[in-house]
């Protein structure tokens, strides 16, 4: 992990004193509850570099192995783990009694973590720059896996602010403005990153009450609401609009349910959660898939104890099969085309916490956004094609059920290319002469191609596949 948490005492060493700064930790669940934690600052270039050469020798080593076809390493704003968490409470810490060992604090401790940060020089856009090399970074370095970033809030708005007086900042600025630098947005002119048809946002707080996704089809928290980040991976996952490809986003529970009430119920949202105040781990595991289920997410992971209880192996399997995955154990169903290709990976879970998540065995989605859309754009039509030399080839095939088609095409000589499926404007990409179309439905369907060279009528063939 590249979280501050774990930061090597060299690199810690080797920064100047105003280049870091010690935040006492406010969970009362870690080994390092009010101990003062020694934090490099994310936008510091000693301890980036460092961060991004970590990213860079990973990917080296492990990006052609076929058995990762998944990588946690774009989290950039990560504290405590590889999930999203910048310390920023403010209020009384009530720490242990006194006397303590060192270096544990002892008694109620009032803190300003948010001061704390903006006098050493943080600012949303920094932390944004931060974000976007290191996503950029690890799609680099790992160009055959998909890529995870779990995504949060920032709950003091003077954190996400722009504005001198520290008013214009919300709950959720800094992951908007990631998903925006990822997967692109028409109506700032942004475009998407290469990478984006392999990114996958995910949420890690997922318990017994978190409530049904689908309420965020028809209903849109404020941008302040900790509820935002649900409608964001439900509106990718789903998808809702602009986005519109299903299943590009992931989940993770937020705890073992086979802790049961020696956490407090937290798998099960509190005590007070649907499973009551004993929180039964058969009832909070199976309230907890059904509760996850309805993001349709690509992939929701465990925790080790879970995914090793064995009371939970029929309903983990009957979640997988209803996510359209294939249980460990099981014959793959063979492709409906002849063409099989190697398969895109399914994104499969990084551990984030410890303990070390273990994922559910879940479909192989990875879809690609139609980001230059935006929700009041219609599809823009297929253009009247000029004959062109460009040869356009496709190839269909089912990962898992989920249909996939391959084009390859050769003869244009844009620096971009437009893609077209069944006479809609799907995509604008780099002519490379390679794109993977993840359709993500099941069952039959007719597709039919084309690639036009971006923005104007100079177009290859139609080419069909049939599922």
């Amino acid at each position: 992990t590249d979280s501050s948490l774990q930061t090597p005492t060299w690199l810690l060493d080797s920064l100047p004193a105003d280049q870091k700064i010690a935040l006492i930790d406010p969970a009362s669940t870690h080994k390092t509850f009010c101990q003062p934690i020694l934090t490099a600052l994310y936008w510091n270039a000693t301890f980036h570099q460092a961060r991004l050469d970590l990213i860079a020798a990973a990917g080296a080593k492990y990006s052609s192995d076929p058995a990762i076809v998944a990588v946690n390493m774009a989290s950039f704003a990560n504290h405590s783990s590889q999930d999203w968490n910048v310390q920023d409470t403010v209020g009384t810490i009530a720490c242990p009694n006194c006397p303590q060992p060192p270096p544990t604090l002892c008694g109620n401790i009032y803190v300003d973590q948010p001061a704390q940060w903006l006098a050493a020089g943080w600012t949303e856009q920094l932390m944004l720059e931060v974000g976007k090399e290191m996503c950029d970074a690890a799609a680099a370095a790992f160009p055959n896996q998909n890529i995870k970033l779990p995504i949060g809030g920032l709950s003091d708005i003077r954190m996400s602010s722009t504005d001198p007086g520290y008013t214009n900042g919300t709950y959720t600025t800094l992951c908007r403005d990631i998903e925006n630098y990822v997967y692109g947005n028409a109506s700032l002119g942004i475009p998407p990153r290469p990478y984006a048809n392999r990114f996958y946002m995910q949420r890690n707080t997922v318990d017994a009450n978190w409530g049904d996704g689908t309420q965020y089809d028809t209903y849109t928290p404020g941008f302040d609401s900790q509820r935002y980040i649900k409608y964001m991976i439900r509106a990718h996952a789903h998808p809702n609009p602009p986005w519109t490809t299903p299943g590009q986003a992931g989940l993770q529970m937020v705890s073992a349910a086979s802790l049961g009430s020696t956490t407090n119920c937290r798998q099960d949202g509190g005590p007070t959660g649907p499973c009551g105040a004993t929180c039964p781990p058969v009832c909070v595991m199976q309230a907890s898939l059904d509760v996850a289920t309805t993001y349709n997410a690509a992939f929701i992971e465990l925790w080790a104890q879970d995914a090793d209880n064995p009371d939970f192996y029929t309903m983990i399997t009957a979640a997988t099969l209803a996510m359209g995955g294939t249980p460990r154990g099981m014959p793959t169903p063979t492709p409906t085309p002849t063409l099989t290709p190697t398969p895109t990976p399914t994104p499969t879970p990084t551990a984030t916490p410890t303990p070390t998540p273990t994922p559910t065995v879940t479909p192989t989605p990875t879809p690609t956004p139609t980001p230059t859309a935006t929700p009041t754009v219609t599809p823009t039509p297929t253009p009247t094609p000029t004959p062109g030399q460009i040869t356009l080839t496709a190839r269909g095939y089912k990962v898992q059920g989920r249909q996939t088609v391959d084009l390859s095409w050769s003869g244009a000589t844009s620096s971009n290319v437009d893609i077209y499926r069944n006479g809609v404007l799907i995509t604008t990409v780099p002519n490379n002469g390679f794109y993977t179309d993840r359709i993500g439905a099941r069952g039959h369907g007719t597709y039919t191609y084309q690639v036009c060279e971006a923005g104007t009528t100079t177009c290859s063939n139609q080419a069909t596949v049939t599922f």
